[in-house]
Formats: structure tokens, sequence, C-alpha cells
């Protein structure tokens, strides 16, 4: 292994840090061998996951919480083809040379072991030339994994076995969108909708679907030869299981024959993470049995929310001078205190104020919003949140000055604040949580707007979600 004796005493990392080629009891599979690459930032403790090639993204950013609580940790790569190089720091991201800890030995076989980390967060970086690597992060190891896959690990539970076994507590968030026969995957966590294919299914006659495990209440939905319909338009052609929790079940059945399409597809509503998934081809029972009918929309059930709050200036224009860091906590005490009173005491609002993230030129993203919101999912990736499911009891605030003509805005889980207020706050809070305006018309997915219609506040016009809020 390389190790640079000048460069660890100039980052006071002699007697923290050493490098080791000795080899723990387990090796490191070649993950990518049965599953994709991830997208997720975040990495789980001795959860091996398949690095994404350098011609899908030049560096692979990771974190894992936590290393404080231990005396060390290992951090293996190997597998694939390439020359990877593995750079690390603790408590923010390392930058790619001699400033934070590299190993960067031939190939994709690379080892750092981190003595008595001193921060919750170890960040790295994988850069270089790489394709199919695998990575692992093990706390509380003194030496890294073997770099030999032995016996690959199957691709989970036997289709045959009858159970759905939580694949997300052995493997990493799936980045494939295709369903293969018998093989478990682990969903997205998302308050969005995740979407699967399965090919091949006019060779079968029936196909059942199988959904548990996590936190969240999803509803599932499918049909062979389409996109299912999620608002109950296609009674009989989209089918839907729609229960308490995560645990769905859908068996398609052809009415003759085989299915008269190549492709079938799954479509997955509502918040949740740690959801497994598997399509058994031919099946007519699945693998789970669901329990009570979701009883629909019964509101936000949690009886607080935390939000968590990333704040951006851009080059000449400082977040600071428009919202000082001490107004927007005086702004989030009357928003606390507007909560309490207004649920006489039973929903708490609590948050945390993360660093400030220096965003460049804001005319980049006057002219492209798109690309601003794109820039603010990643940042938020990078902090080792999930910006489509931070947890539930969770949402997130971005606070900047104004991107071109910006509204505030919300919807599950985030806010954008761009007019900074108390009011405007709490409004969008509502939003966050999946409150519409008070003057809405839940009608599905149907608009309930011919360019003719006037909006109207009906019931009380100075609730929170009205239009007299403020």
């Amino acid at each position: 292994m390389k190790t640079v004796l000048g460069h660890l005493l100039r980052l006071g990392f002699i007697g923290m840090l050493f490098f080791s080629t000795k080899s723990m009891a387990e090796v490191l599979p070649d993950v990518c061998s049965t599953e994709g690459a991830t997208s997720s930032t975040s990495l789980t403790n001795g959860r091996a996951i398949c690095v994404r090639d350098s011609n899908q993204i030049g560096t692979a950013w990771h974190s894992i919480s936590g290393a404080n609580n231990y005396q060390s940790i290992a951090i293996t790569t190997a597998h694939g083809t390439g020359d990877l190089s593995l750079y690390v720091d603790q408590g923010r991201w390392p930058v790619l040379d001699s400033r934070s800890l590299e190993s960067a030995t031939a190939g994709n076989t690379e080892c750092i072991v981190i003595s008595n980390p001193r921060y919750n967060y170890v960040y790295l970086g994988v850069t270089g030339e790489r394709s199919r690597a695998s990575l692992v992060i093990d706390l509380g190891a003194t030496s890294c994994r073997e770099s030999s896959p032995g016996t690959n690990p199957g691709p989970g539970p036997d289709p045959d076995n009858g159970n759905l076994n939580n694949i997300c507590s052995t493997q990493p968030v799936t980045n494939e969108r295709e369903l293969k026969d018998g093989v478990p995957l682990c969903v997205p966590g998302s308050s969005k909708s995740v979407h699967f294919s399965i090919a091949d299914t006019n060779k079968y006659s029936s196909l059942a679907i199988s959904t548990a495990h996590g936190q969240g209440n999803l509803s599932l939905f499918a049909k062979n030869g389409g996109w299912p319909k999620t608002d109950g338009s296609e009674p009989g052609v989209s089918i839907e299981s729609k229960h308490e929790g995560n645990t769905e079940c859908i068996v398609l059945r052809s009415s003759s024959g085989n299915f008269a399409n190549y492709w079938s597809n799954v479509s997955i509503t509502g918040v949740q993470e740690g959801a497994s998934i598997v399509a058994d081809f031919g099946a007519t029972s699945c693998r789970v049995t669901p329990g009570e009918k979701d009883k629909g929309n019964e509101g936000y059930t949690p009886t607080s929310v935390h939000i968590l709050i990333y704040r951006f200036n851009f080059n000449g224009q400082s977040l600071d001078n428009i919202w000082s860091e001490s107004q927007m906590n005086a702004d989030l005490e009357k928003v606390r205190q507007y909560y309490a009173e207004q649920s006489y005491g039973n929903f708490n609002v609590t948050w945390e104020v993360k660093s400030r993230v220096n965003a460049g030129n804001k005319s980049t993203f006057d002219s492209d919003t798109r690309a601003w919101r794109e820039y603010w999912n990643q940042q938020i990736a990078q902090s080792g949140v999930n910006p489509n499911f931070p947890g539930l009891g969770k949402i997130f605030m971005i606070a900047a000055p104004q991107v071109a003509n910006l509204n505030s805005q919300a919807g599950p889980p985030s806010m954008e604040i761009y007019h900074h207020a108390a009011g405007t706050i709490a409004h969008e809070i509502g939003h966050a949580l999946g409150l519409r305006h008070s003057m809405a018309v839940e009608a599905g997915t149907r608009v309930l707007n011919s360019g003719n219609d006037s909006i109207t506040n009906y019931g009380n016009v100075f609730s929170m979600m009205g239009m007299g809020a403020h």
C-alpha cells in the first residue's frame, strides 16, 4: 500500500491512521456480479456496494455516519477492471490529492484503516478509471477484507421458499429498473413514485409481485402491456394492492393462455424506505400476506416534524445579509409556537441549521432553475441525507436568496424558502407534510380547471393553508 510519511505528518494522522494489508475473516464479494451500481451516497456498515463506473460518474462520493463510536474503521475496494484511487477524510469531503488520505495502488484493490476516528462522519471519494468495482466500509474493523470473492452471494431467497427476506439489510438500494424472476431488490426510498419493468412475461400466464419490510406506507400497482394507472381509472387492467404498511401483493393473471405482451410494469407510490420487492414468474400466489386495507389519506400521523435546514450563498449575495441565522431561529421559534398552539400542544416542530454552502454565481441558476434543483439535491445527498426520503418525521428546507422569480414552494419532503418570514415557513411546512391549499378540491389526478374557473377560499379563510394565512 502507498504510504506517504510526510503527507501524514502534515495532516497530523500519525498514530491515528495506518494502512493495512492484513485480511479479516470475511472477504469482499464481487457485488457487481449480482447487482447494479448504487447511486446512494450514504453507506451502511458492512454492506458491500457496487461502485458506479468511471464512464457513469467521474468521482463516486460516499459517506458513513457513526464512525467515532468505534476504535477503528476499515475501507476496502476490489474486483472489476481498471485502476481506481481511494481518498478519505473525516468531518468533510476529501480533496482528490495528497491533502486527503489516499490509497492508490495499481488496480482496483485498495485499503485504508483509520484508528480512533474523531468525527461522526467519514467521507470518501473513488476516482480513476474503473469498471464493476466493489467497496465496503467496516466499522470496528482493524484490517481490510480479502480481495478474493470466494463464493458469490446468491441473488436472494429461492423463489419457491415462500418468504421475502429483508433484502435491504444485506444489499444497497438498487439502481436496477427491471425485476428478474425470483430476485429481490431493495427499493429506493422515496416520497414519489418508483417504477420497475418485467421482461419475458409473454412466456407465462401468471406473475406474482410481493413487497414487504422497511417503513412507510406504499401502494403497489401492476399491468401487462403498459404502465399501470394509479388513480383507479383502469379497474381489472391496472391491478392495485393498497394495504397498511409496505406489505403488498399483486398476482397478474392472463384471461387465456400466456400474457399477450412481452413487458409488464410495476409502479410503487407512497412514502416508504427500506422496502423489498420481488417478482415470481408463473407464480399464482405471493410470498407475503398483506394486512388491513389502506383507509386512505388519514393525514400526517407523526406528532412532530424535524426540519433539516440547508443554507446557500451565492457569489456576492449572502443569505446572511437577507436572513441571518439569529433571525432564522427567531422565525422558526414563532413557527414552533404557532403549531403548538394550533394543535393544543400535541404537535412539536424542531430544526437543525446546516453549514453554509457557496453555490457560485446566481446567474447560472437564474437562467436554469432545473440546474438549481439538481444542485441542491446533490448537496443534500452528499451530506448523507436521501433527498427523496430524509426519514419519517423529517423534512428539509432550502434557504437561499431568491433564484430567478421562484416563489417559496414545497411538496413532500422539501420546501424552498425565498421569502423569509414565519408565516411563509408555517405555510410551506404544511405543503412539505403533504397538505394542499384550503381551497383545493381533492380530485385524484384529474384537474378541475376549465380555464374560466375562479379560485375562492371556503371554510376558514384564515387557516394556515388558506390564502390569508400570512
